[in-house]
């Protein structure tokens, strides 16, 4: 209980206590030289500046665009040549933690197409792991749709892309640990 009280306080003193504290430094220093006004528009355009960037990891989720979902895909190798629709991307973040799941309604020919190229990566692996059981599975196949994993770094960091077989859908998801 006294943990939560005192990680509590120093997230509030960190992002509310400084930041306003620099303010009114800023506003103290025009007063200095002399002139109020100057101190009241540099602490206005610097509060400016927080709210603005306080406003943008707020509403992050809708400023992502066909374009971010285009560079993420490409990322991971995967290029959708027809025309697709953003149907949800959501992140959540939280000290030490990210999570990333954007949700995408593909075309027909790009999920065949997709979904052919999985397949045959998975059957692939599947012979070599009859060889070596061990060995890192990359791509696999379950009665829903085909997934890729991979991990980026280490077990830390880890994505996945999954493919309907039933629906037009892609799915991709960023987990950081």
């Amino acid at each position: 209980m006294l943990d939560d009280f005192i990680f509590s306080s120093i997230l509030f003193l960190i992002f509310i206590g400084l930041p306003i504290g620099f303010l009114f430094l800023l506003y103290h220093i025009g007063k200095k030289l002399e002139s109020t006004r100057t101190g009241i528009i540099l602490s206005a355009s610097v509060g400016l500046v927080f709210l603005l960037c306080f406003l943008y990891l707020r509403f992050e989720d809708q400023f992502f665009s066909k374009s971010n979902a285009r560079d993420l895909l490409a990322e991971n190798k995967i290029e959708l040549k027809n025309d697709f629709e953003i149907v949800d991307h959501k992140t959540d973040w939280g000290i030490g933690d990210f999570h990333q799941r954007l949700e995408l309604k593909i075309s027909k020919e790009d999920q065949l197409r997709l979904s052919k190229n999985f397949k045959e990566k998975s059957d692939s692996i599947n012979t070599i792991l009859q060889k070596y059981p061990n060995a890192f599975r990359e791509y696999r196949e379950n009665t829903e749709g085909y997934f890729k994993e991979n991990s980026k770094h280490s077990s830390i960091e880890e994505d996945y892309i999954f493919i309907s077989k039933t629906e037009n859908k892609l799915i991709y998801e960023l987990v950081q640990e």
